[in-house]
């Protein structure tokens, strides 16, 4: 997705940001990441494992175009045997008021949309779950449209 868009370095309190959910299209998969039921994101989305104190997402307030696109991209660039599922939306606000940062990161030029939510460093593990409950809470879950739960 290289791009000549030049988003501004801040993130300002009213900017949407999207976290993909990448899982398999069974009930089973998605019930890893979302609450079915409830139709509500699961803290567990807003956990990478690979890099707890770090959080990839998109700055969706910035993007014309249907924001599943930009899923959709990130996933056809690093396939892996999920699928992209659809995303929940948080608005930054929401990240600040409970302590954590957001930088933008283009990803060397080649996603002018992406940033990383930062996770406060004093207790990491206890303070990211924190963090992690209190995001899916304030998130709006939007699924794309291939998934269909039954």
């Amino acid at each position: 997705m290289k791009n000549e868009i030049a988003l501004p370095e801040s993130i300002s309190p009213d900017e949407l940001l999207a976290r993909s959910i990448f899982c398999g299209f069974e009930r089973k998969s998605l019930k890893t990441k979302i609450d079915i039921d409830n139709n509500i994101a699961r803290p567990s989305l807003f956990i990478d494992n690979r890099n707890p104190w770090e959080l990839s997402v998109n700055r969706i307030s910035y993007y014309e175009g249907d924001k599943h696109t930009l899923g959709i991209e990130h996933y056809k660039k690093h396939p892996t045997h999920y699928g992209y599922s659809g995303y929940a939306e948080i608005a930054a606000r929401d990240v600040f008021e409970i302590g954590c940062s957001i930088e933008k990161d283009d990803v060397k030029g080649t996603n002018p949309f992406h940033a990383n939510i930062k996770y406060p460093a004093e207790n990491p593990k206890e303070k990211c779950m924190a963090c992690a409950v209190k995001l899916a809470f304030k998130s709006t879950l939007i699924l794309h449209n291939n998934v269909k739960i039954t």
